[in-house]
């Protein structure tokens, strides 16, 4: 015997549920197609001009005792 539960599971009858269904399942296709066409048509254009071949560091780390200050703001406050 199968449970209530599982036995009522079936394709949507009415029109209505249908058009819905329909509508999620576009919504779906499209965000997983378009950030990708974005992304390739983006990437074909070189609008941000030549590429460099100089390293530039993302982050430059202070000299020795610069923060020193700041610590003992902290620590005394």
């Amino acid at each position: 015997m199968t449970p209530q539960h599982v036995g009522s599971r079936r394709c949507p009858q009415t029109r209505r549920s249908r058009v819905i269904l329909v509508i999620f399942a576009i919504i779906a296709i499209l965000a997983i197609v378009i950030p990708p066409a974005v992304v390739v048509t983006l990437r074909k254009e070189n609008n941000m001009g030549p590429k460099s071949r100089v390293f530039f560091p993302l982050y430059v780390y202070p000299a020795p005792g610069a923060w020193t200050p700041l610590e003992n703001v902290y620590v005394f406050s």
